[in-house]
């Protein structure tokens, strides 16, 4: 079965899908960044292939921040259902449990997980400055830290 990587929309329309579209522009943002993650350290593939880029305020994924910024800290009304095999099943696996273990959370919340000393976004930012790119590189390899970590 071949790898199907998506645009990061397709993503944030399953969340919100499983969020009854309850979701805010912050948080389905780290949502995604956490799949993207989980992703890059369990299966060596990106979810989606946007860049993720070092903000003031967290990692974030700018195509989707252009899309969703007009909606504030309000939810995100306006999503689609997601398409029967949009995904493989691994990638449902994934992003179910992303949602089952970050979904409680509130988006200052999961934007706090991100913050943490020796956190990609963390590494970027304070090298590279505001606005760069986070390369999937070191986000794989600091999930992949915390995969090992778990187990």
């Amino acid at each position: 079965m071949s790898y199907k990587m998506h645009d990061v929309w397709k993503v944030a329309n399953y969340f919100l899908y499983k969020a009854d579209g309850c979701l805010t522009p912050i948080k389905v943002q780290k949502l995604c960044y956490f799949a993207q993650g989980w992703s890059l350290a369990i299966s060596d593939e990106p979810l989606f292939m946007e860049d993720i880029e070092a903000w003031k305020y967290g990692p974030v994924i700018r195509e989707l921040y252009n899309r969703v910024k007009h909606y504030g800290a309000d939810p995100i009304a306006n999503f689609d259902v997601p398409q029967k095999d949009e995904f493989d099943d691994n990638q449902i696996q994934l992003m179910d449990r992303v949602w089952e273990i970050y979904g409680p959370l509130g988006g200052l919340q999961l934007s706090a997980l991100t913050h943490k000393e020796g956190t990609p976004w963390d590494t970027v930012y304070n090298s590279r400055g505001e606005n760069a790119v986070i390369p999937n590189d070191l986000i794989k390899q600091y999930f992949r830290k915390r995969l090992q970590q778990s187990s």
